[in-house]
C-alpha cells in the first residue's frame, strides 16, 4: 500500500486510519475483504471519514436499499468508496433517471447500482448516448442484458468503440453482424482489440473456421486464448489427424466446461487412443 500511496507514511495510523477501518467493519466488511479493498484502493485511507466516506456510503445505501448490497458493490468496485457524495447528485441520480426514461424497470436500475456502478458515474450526456446506442441494437430495456450492454459501452470512449468495430470489420463482419453479436453477447465489446485479432487469427487462419461462424458464436471471444482456445484447438486438430473426429464445431470445442470437454473429446476416444489425455496435458503445458 505504501508503494502505491507514499503519503500514508506521514499519517497518524491511529487517528487517521483506524476510524475508517472500524466504520467499514461496522458495515459488514470482513477483515480479509478489507485487506483486499485496501490493497486495491489504498487511497481510501486518505479520504475524509465524515465528509466523504460516511456520506457517500449512507447515500448510496439508501439508493440501493441495502447496506449489504452496498458492501458488495464496494468489494467489486473499490474505487466507489473514494468518490465524493456530490457525484451522486451530479451524475448518479441523473443517470438513473435516464435509464428509467428509456424503459428500464426499477429493479434493474437498482441492479445496475449493485453490479455495474461505474456506468452510472459517467457524464449523463455520455450515458444517454450509450443507452440510445444499445436501444438501436434492438435489445429490450426490460431485460437484464440491456443494463449489461449499457455498462460495457459506458466503460469505453466512443473512439475505442469505433476502433473495435473496425477490428471486427477487418474480419469481414458487416455493421449488422457486429451489432447483432453485441446484442447477443455484449461482452464481445469488452475484449481488447489485440485479443480480438489474436483469437480471430487463430480460429480463421489456423483452425480454418469461417469468420461468419465466429460471428454467430461471439461468446468464444471472451474465452482464455492461451488456456482454452489454443490448447483445445490444437488438440482438436490432433484428433482430426488421427481420424477420431470428422469435423469441428465452435461451441462444443470452446464454450464447454473442462469436464465436458474432456468427456467429449478425450474419454470418448480413450479405447482407440489411450494416450489422448497425456497428449492433451502436454499441449496444455506447452501453451501456458
Amino acid at each position: 500500500m505504501v508503494n502505491k500511496v507514499p503519503r500514508l507514511l506521514a499519517s497518524d495510523a491511529e487517528k487517521t486510519f483506524l476510524p475508517k477501518l472500524k466504520f467499514l467493519q461496522s458495515k459488514g466488511i470482513s477483515s480479509p475483504d478489507l485487506a483486499k479493498l485496501l490493497s486495491s484502493f489504498p487511497n481510501i485511507l486518505l479520504r475524509s471519514l465524515d465528509r466523504q466516506i460516511i456520506p457517500f456510503f449512507n447515500t448510496y445505501s439508501n439508493l440501493i436499499q441495502s447496506d449489504e448490497k452496498t458492501i458488495k458493490a464496494i468489494k467489486w468496485n473499490p474505487f466507489l468508496i473514494g468518490y465524493d457524495v456530490n457525484i451522486i447528485d451530479a451524475h448518479l441520480l441523473p443517470n438513473m433517471n435516464i435509464l428509467r426514461d428509456h424503459g428500464v424497470p426499477e429493479s434493474n436500475v437498482i441492479k445496475m447500482l449493485h453490479q455495474f456502478p461505474r456506468a452510472l458515474l459517467i457524464n449523463p450526456g455520455g450515458l444517454k448516448e450509450v443507452v440510445e446506442k444499445v436501444e438501436e441494437t434492438g435489445l429490450n430495456p426490460q431485460i437484464v442484458k440491456f443494463i449489461h450492454a449499457v455498462s460495457v459501452l459506458a466503460g469505453m470512449s466512443k473512439s475505442i468503440r469505433e476502433r473495435k468495430v473496425d477490428v471486427y470489420k477487418k474480419w469481414g463482419w458487416s455493421d449488422k453482424e457486429i451489432w447483432e453479436c453485441f446484442r447477443k453477447y455484449p461482452s464481445c465489446f469488452a475484449v481488447s482489440e489485440d485479443r480480438i485479432m489474436a483469437i480471430m487469427d487463430f480460429l480463421v487462419n489456423k483452425m480454418s473456421f469461417a469468420s461468419s461462424h465466429v460471428a454467430k458464436q461471439p461468446s468464444i471471444l471472451s474465452r482464455s486464448f492461451k488456456k482454452r482456445i489454443v490448447p483445445r484447438g490444437l488438440f482438436a486438430q490432433h484428433l482430426l489427424s488421427k481420424g477420431l473426429i470428422k469435423d469441428l464445431k465452435l461451441s462444443p470445442l470452446f464454450d464447454t466446461t473442462e469436464e465436458r470437454f474432456l468427456k467429449s473429446f478425450v474419454a470418448r476416444h480413450v479405447t482407440e487412443a489411450p494416450e489422448l489425455l497425456e497428449r492433451y496435458n502436454e499441449i496444455l503445458k506447452n501453451c501456458t
